[in-house]
């Protein structure tokens, strides 16, 4: 019995790295992960408080890492912090790719919940990714890059609803809360998984200080 509780955890677990790891964004923000390590946590520690006392501190001590996640079973609002939250993770652990990618994808998934796009559709992800860089609408950000077969008949729509999307208070709002550190993140996440090939596009040892900055500092507007 005291031997399945902990497989489970150590499951959870490995299953808990390999989203940061493999920058699983769905399953990160799901937080069905995160659900199964705490219920197996509070399981562990209790069996094996007498049993094998090395052990509860340990676990106690991995939880304690995880702090801040929140658990949800389902995609919406509330479960963007466990993006913002898998980006931090994965800073603390030295995890920086991984760390900038997920931070510059969730922030393009927390914009297009404010513009109303898709957060499942590439050329939406994009288009909106480039408004909130930009800080506003920009006609020749919104060019349909067609990088799949399947055509959005609605497109035009779309542009004209961001377009009226730009006056909403909470985006401009958003806007002007994230673009430059939205701007400075995409810019460098796209450094340093080139490799920095370029010698005008580095990413520096200067710039994993900077990155934990700007994870502190947008966890900090979100509380």
């Amino acid at each position: 019995m005291a031997e399945g509780y902990l497989d489970g955890y150590i499951q959870s677990l490995s299953n808990f790295l390999n989203d940061m790891k493999l920058c699983q964004g769905p399953n990160i923000l799901k937080g069905e992960t995160i659900n199964k390590i705490n219920d197996c946590h509070e399981q562990v520690v209790e069996v094996f408080e007498n049993v094998i006392a090395p052990i509860p501190p340990i676990i106690n001590k991995i939880q304690d890492s995880l702090h801040g996640f929140e658990q949800t079973d389902s995609l919406n609002p509330e479960s963007l912090r466990n993006g913002y939250m898998a980006a931090k993770w994965c800073y603390d652990h030295q995890l920086y790719q991984q760390s900038i990618t997920i931070l510059d994808e969730n922030l393009t998934t927390h914009f297009c919940k404010y513009l109303g796009t898709n957060e499942f559709n590439y050329d939406h992800r994009n288009c909106s990714n480039a408004f909130l860089r930009n800080g506003g609408y920009r006609e020749e950000d919104w060019k349909k890059k067609k990088k799949d077969e399947e055509v959005d008949e609605d497109w035009e729509k779309i542009k004209e609803a961001v377009k009226d999307a730009e006056t909403y208070q909470g985006v401009q709002d958003f806007v002007s809360l994230m673009s430059i550190d939205a701007k400075w993140i995409h810019n460098k996440r796209n450094s340093y998984n080139h490799a920095s090939m370029t010698n005008d596009k580095l990413f520096t040892v200067e710039d994993v200080k900077i990155l934990g900055e700007k994870i502190q500092r947008i966890l900090t507007i979100l509380r």
